[in-house]
């Protein structure tokens, strides 16, 4: 089954060994260098990436991807990385990435920078679980606002995604998801790019710029 078949079944793609370990060693590098050591969570827009990270995100391997998936007119709208580590071993509540920006549907891609297992705090995400928005919990302060109650999760198989330096997770604004604790501190770093079917009318005022691909 091809990338988009999977996609469209499950709401999301695993594809592995999208960039090579060596590659991600120079991402981690240079996310620290640039956030300094008290970030964990960043967002990064067209007009604030970083040049690295600007050419990887137009690379024709991800760029390939995403078109397989959304259709050949695509734009990058933004890119988030995300580390866990001995400060921060919380877990991640379940929810869809939707209600955070509306507008037109996304696809985000979790490409893991280091080893990601239930251990340090990996995906999990409700196969099959994409095919509407659900109605969210609100928590104002909290750093997810929106929250799923785990008891009206959608029907479907909960499955972990574990993942190896350089392994890139599609997956639809509409996939309900979440992430274990790591209650060890074992760093798990990745990186999370968005695009969107550049076709499709956006009313969303989230982003101001985005590059066309």
């Amino acid at each position: 089954m091809n990338l988009q078949a999977l996609f469209r079944r499950d709401g999301y793609a695993m594809v592995r060994e999208l960039y090579t370990a060596d590659a991600m060693a120079q991402w981690k590098a240079a996310i620290a260098e640039s956030l300094g050591p008290d970030v964990h969570v960043y967002v990064w827009t067209v007009d604030t990436i970083p040049d690295l990270f600007r050419g990887a995100f137009s690379a024709p391997a991800i760029v390939g991807a995403a078109k397989s998936i959304l259709g050949p007119n695509i734009e990058f709208l933004s890119a988030k990385p995300v580390i866990k580590s001995g400060a921060t071993r919380t877990a991640s509540p379940w929810h869809q990435d939707y209600p955070y920006w509306g507008g037109s549907n996304k696809i985000s891609a979790w490409i893991a920078l280091e080893p990601a297992t239930p251990a340090n705090g990996c995906l999990r995400v409700v196969k099959g679980g994409h095919q509407r928005p659900l109605e969210h919990q609100v928590s104002v302060g909290e750093e997810f606002g929106n929250r799923l109650d785990p008891e009206n999760l959608p029907e479907g198989e909960i499955v972990d995604c574990v993942m190896e330096p350089g392994d890139a997770l599609f997956f639809s604004d509409l996939l309900p998801h979440s992430s274990y604790e790591n209650p060890e501190g074992i760093p798990r770093w990745s990186m999370i790019p968005t695009y969107r079917n550049a076709d499709e009318p956006d009313s969303s005022t989230l982003w101001n710029s985005s590059m066309k691909l």
